[in-house]
């Protein structure tokens, strides 16, 4: 069974930027908007190998998740998860962000070519805590 409510699920399914939150090894949140995508148990984002949120997440994987509704900003959903790096298949994975976010469907060719040798990984979140508004 899903954490993810039925009423907020659209939160995570619609191109609306979520931003993710993670642990600096000082200890500090470090919070950045990201793309996400929900495949019904995990929250998928997409991030270059060597992006300080990897880093992070790499040395601690509590992660947090946060996205309102632009169009009802009382709408909001938090989320509470250990997160993953999984590097299979990350290409194909972020083109398809890009295509949901942008309508295009190569995010290195049609978007941000001189990012076009950079590894990229999924961060694959296991909510664990959800709270909503």
């Amino acid at each position: 069974m899903s954490l993810i409510p039925d009423t907020h699920r659209s939160l995570l399914e619609e191109p609306i930027d979520v931003i993710l939150t993670t642990i600096f090894k000082t200890g500090f949140p470090h919070s950045t908007p990201i793309w996400c995508g929900y495949d019904g148990n995990y929250l998928q984002l997409n991030t270059g190998a060597n992006y300080q949120k990897a880093r992070n997440i790499a040395r601690n994987p509590n992660v947090s998740v946060f996205v309102f509704d632009p169009k009802r900003p009382e709408k909001w959903i938090s989320i509470s998860g250990i997160a993953e790096l999984v590097s299979e298949e990350a290409i194909d994975h972020l083109n398809g962000l890009c295509y949901q976010y942008t309508g295009m469907k190569d995010f290195f060719k049609d978007l941000k070519p001189e990012l076009e040798c950079e590894k990229r990984v999924i961060i694959k979140i296991k909510p664990f805590k959800v709270y909503v508004g």
